[in-house]
């Protein structure tokens, strides 16, 4: 198993997970924490990803799209703390 797999892997288990807990965080804070690392943890799982996806050739556009994504994303979740 290559080293991108084995990353798609643990995002999508991650992502699971996160999306799980923050349905969660809804009816009980105390999942929130867990929630967040699982989050970092799918952000730089994709983060790894696209920019090991900039290095090939035909995916360099999906690649740049995933590292603007991957770094738009903590904003997001930080500006729903908020809500």
């Amino acid at each position: 198993m290559n080293f991108a797999r084995f990353l798609q892997i643990v995002a999508t288990i991650s992502a699971v997970v996160a999306v799980t807990l923050g349905i969660g965080t809804f009816s009980s804070s105390d999942y929130t924490t867990v929630h967040i690392v699982f989050g970092s943890l799918v952000t730089l799982a994709l983060l790894i990803m696209s920019i090991m996806t900039v290095a090939t050739r035909g995916l360099r556009r999906l690649g740049v799209i995933g590292i603007v994504y991957a770094l738009v994303l903590p904003i997001f979740g930080s500006t729903q703390q908020m809500i």
